[in-house]
């Protein structure tokens, strides 16, 4: 009974995260809930992350430069901007 609570309350914590833009942590918290317990809404949760940081994150490096590069923001990734119409 332990396991699976401590497994749910992983996955709320996923999807608070993923539902924040934390893409990484919400498909480690998933991760950590599959190996606590799996189940297959977990998994795919655990994938929804995975894709998403994919998709919406990329290095630094490989942006455009901005039109103004007065100042550094300090951090090592930038999420790119959901489409308009959630993509697809």
């Amino acid at each position: 009974m332990y396991l699976a609570a401590k497994s749910w309350q992983l996955r709320e914590a996923a999807r608070t995260a993923i539902a924040a833009g934390a893409f990484r942590r919400g498909s480690e918290l998933a991760a950590q809930a599959q190996d606590t317990q799996g189940t297959p809404a977990g998994e795919a949760l655990r994938r929804m992350g995975e894709w998403l940081e994919a998709r919406y994150t990329e290095p630094v490096d490989t942006l455009e430069p901005p039109a103004s590069t007065s100042g550094d923001s300090g951090h090592a990734y930038l999420p790119r901007p959901l489409p308009e119409g959630g993509g697809g």
